[in-house]
């Protein structure tokens, strides 16, 4: 058996107005951010693991899991 764990970063920089919403979806906030400015950093926790179990001198069983994540903005 084999395990990870994959720290993901992912930064977003301005230019650009980026607005904040409440649960209701309206705006509640707008700030301007210049080119380069850093407006949010991501950080997440990727787990994998994988299996195999040979059945016979030819065959073998595999499994495998992974938690992939993707900021689109």
């Amino acid at each position: 058996m084999n395990y990870g764990l994959r720290l993901s970063v992912f930064n977003v920089f301005g230019p650009g107005n980026f607005s904040t919403y409440n649960t209701a979806g309206d705006i509640t906030d707008s700030t301007s951010y210049a080119s380069g400015q850093l407006v949010k950093t991501y950080v997440n926790l990727e787990p994998r693991a994988a299996a195999s179990f040979q059945l016979d001198s030819s065959s073998s069983l595999k499994f495998a899991y992974a938690r992939n994540t993707s900021m689109c903005i």
